[in-house]
């Protein structure tokens, strides 16, 4: 005969005395037992506590398996102070059978969230596929994999009384179908309702919600979100206003995940200084001015929003979670808001040390990455220098006859290994068409066009003059990204070389002259030198 259990779970649950914690539990709660056993690899954590829960978490028994690693768990409760047994702990039931279902599956230390590259069969009960968070021996993991739907009812399994602590939680896909989402946005509202779509695999229910006092504008997103987009929250701070934006989700279909408070930043200085500037009309900005940066946000970031093809950005300080990008389509709508992030600091005397220099006084330690491509020939270059801090975060190219420019800036104060990529290729005809040339004089022209291509929105002409035993003149026509354009006038002397670099861009009527003479553009200018 089957073993029945019976669990003891009536009775009034305000202010039932719970002895084991030496507590009374708050109204809503009731006494409980938890017992659970989590493993990681060779590594296993035992818990057997007593704790006030919420009713609906009373009686259950659950278990999940991922990628080395499992866990078991039950509850049981009561009321009237009865010595509650230890919960005997069950597996997926029957163990050998496979259920037909197959999960993504890894396991992470110190986070929130794995990317898995491995798939697992479900067994038994386990009939969802699962994200849960809790301690083995105090570091934090996360576990992916399956579960049985016991385990998503419980949400968040957390207790903390006299050292008697434990924290799980469970995020659970639909049953391992995909889900269905409401969709809609609202610039007026903290609510909104549209059409339900159905949503990727390993996308939940989403609500974004964002408030910028910069622009004066708030947002309301409901539609499907990458798990990875979950429980995110950003802030950015300029000398104009504050950027705020928060990312909840929930696991069931056409559901409504509540918007997430994002609390300022304390007002305590954290020595980082950024640039801070706005555009209503583009992804970039630059100015000379800087902020001062406060609490939680430690890096410097370039926000852009785009809806629609029409773009703002906004630069300051921010919490690192600004430095992701998150795309939204909404009845055919774009939306993306992506972040560019270095890091910060007092611009005053830092020194650099792959050039062996203090910088000066309005200047930060940076690192430049520079690619030059001619016909089959390519030149990269990582060096590091002293840049107005204004030219941090800088991530632009050029391309023109048979070549191509990528460069990125990147900047500290703290002499951090700093990595420099490039913004990913993006191949997809922008309308824009420019003529393209190139010449070892003080001009070119030529019959030949080219289609611009991703953010190469702008025409440019290059007029180069580098002195050194000799002067040397180049001059080049193509493609660039506003932020090459945008890049300010200032004089300089590197490696024993003399550069003048003037920049005229133009993008239709729209045109501007700017004399660029910096750090970053003599580098790429030394590099072309290279193929002839």
């Amino acid at each position: 005969m089957k073993k029945i259990t019976c669990l003891c779970v009536s009775g009034n649950s305000s202010n039932t005395y719970c002895p084991d914690t030496k507590v009374t539990c708050p109204k809503g709660t009731i006494c409980a037992r938890v017992h659970a056993l989590s493993t990681a690899g060779n590594t296993s954590v035992e818990i057997n506590k007593s704790a006030c829960l919420p009713v609906y978490q009373c009686g259950i028994s659950g278990s999940a398996s991922s990628l080395n690693g499992t866990l078991r768990l039950v509850t049981i409760c009561s009321t009237n102070n009865c010595n509650l047994p230890e919960p005997e702990l069950t597996g997926p039931e029957p163990a050998s059978s496979i259920n037909g279902l197959t999960c993504p599956t890894c396991v992470s230390e110190n986070a929130e969230w794995c990317n898995a590259n491995d798939f697992m069969q479900c067994v038994g009960n386990e009939t969802t596929c699962s994200t849960y968070t809790t301690k083995v021996l105090g570091t934090p993991m996360v576990f992916r994999g399956c579960a049985t739907m016991t385990n998503c009812i419980l949400s968040k399994l957390t207790h903390s009384t006299n050292g008697s602590d434990f924290d799980f939680k469970f995020d659970c896909i639909n049953n391992g179908n995909p889900l269905t989402c409401i969709q809609c946005l609202s610039t007026n509202s903290t609510s909104c309702t549209g059409n339900a779509v159905t949503c990727p695999n390993g996308y939940f229910c989403g609500t974004s919600y964002t408030e910028s006092t910069v622009a004066g504008v708030t947002r309301y997103i409901r539609s499907c979100t990458p798990q990875t987009q979950c429980d995110k929250i950003i802030s950015v701070t300029t000398l104009y206003g504050t950027t705020k934006m928060s990312t909840s989700c929930c696991t069931s279909d056409n559901c409504t995940a509540p918007i997430l408070a994002v609390q300022p930043p304390s007002s305590e200085l954290n020595g980082v200084t950024c640039p801070s500037c706005q555009s209503s009309q583009s992804t970039w900005c630059h100015d000379a001015q800087t902020v001062q940066c406060k609490g939680e946000e430690t890096v410097c970031a370039l926000h852009s929003t785009t809806i629609d093809g029409k773009s703002s950005a906004i630069r300051g300080c921010a919490r690192p979670s600004a430095c992701d990008t998150q795309t939204y389509t909404i009845n055919g709508k774009s939306i993306i808001y992506q972040g560019i992030c270095s890091c910060g600091g007092n611009v005053s005397n830092t020194y650099c040390p792959d050039t062996n220099v203090t910088c000066p006084t309005g200047t930060i330690c940076a690192t430049v990455h520079a690619l030059t491509t001619m016909g089959d020939a390519s030149f990269e270059r990582y060096t590091s220098t002293c840049l107005p801090i204004y030219q941090c975060g800088i991530a632009g190219s050029a391309t023109f006859l048979k070549g191509t420019m990528k460069l990125v800036t990147q900047c500290s104060t703290n002499n951090c290994n700093l990595p420099a990529k490039f913004s990913a290729e993006n191949l997809t005809p922008n309308g824009m068409v420019c003529q393209s040339c190139m010449a070892a004089d003080a001009d070119c022209s030529s019959s030949e066009r080219m289609q611009c291509t991703g953010d190469e929105q702008w025409c440019f002409f290059q007029a180069a003059d580098l002195t050194e035993m000799t002067s040397a003149k180049s001059a080049i026509r193509g493609c660039v990204t506003r932020n090459i354009c945008d890049l300010g006038t200032q004089t300089y002397n590197a490696l024993g070389i003399k550069s003048n670099v003037k920049y005229i861009c133009s993008s239709g009527s729209k045109h501007f002259l700017t004399n660029l003479f910096t750090p970053l553009l003599v580098l790429c200018t030394l590099i072309m030198r290279n193929f002839f």
